[in-house]
């Protein structure tokens, strides 16, 4: 623009329109190619597929009240697949999170996505399992 080469090195720099969209749009794709790289790694670790990370990973950021999840969403997405109430102990064990003897689970724990998969998984095998078929999707969970 007006002879400036580099608009990023020059403080008279200035874009284009069009020169900031494409640049604006590269950078999403490069985050959403990360996003993927990572989620596909997940699936590889769990051994399953890369669509049910992403369901989950949706799940995720859905039921999430602040920035990251805590146990009381955790219990707020069990209580939706209606699944019992597990004690604070089960509730550890199923995020894989230690509690020393005579605590109790603070429902302000944060849980990221790399400890909500696993644990989700193990809910939706339990599910499967209860109800004799081998698709999350056909539990009624249309809130979720």
């Amino acid at each position: 623009v007006g002879g400036i080469k580099n608009p990023l090195k020059d403080r008279r720099g200035g874009w284009r329109l069009v020169e900031f969209l494409a640049m604006a749009a590269t950078c999403r794709e490069l985050v959403h190619q990360e996003e993927l790289e990572v989620e596909q790694a997940l699936a590889d670790q769990h051994n399953c597929e890369l669509a049910t990370v992403r369901e989950l990973h949706q799940v995720y950021n859905d039921m999430k009240e602040q920035e990251t999840m805590v146990v009381k969403d955790f219990i707020v997405i069990l209580d939706k697949l209606e699944v019992p109430r597990p004690s604070d102990k089960e509730l550890a064990t199923l995020l894989d999170v230690p509690l020393p003897a005579g605590t109790c689970l603070n429902p302000s724990r944060k849980i990221n996505f790399a400890t909500f998969l696993p644990a989700m998984l193990k809910v939706q095998g339990a599910l499967d399992e209860q109800q004799g078929n081998g698709d999350f999707d056909d539990v009624d969970n249309a809130d979720v």
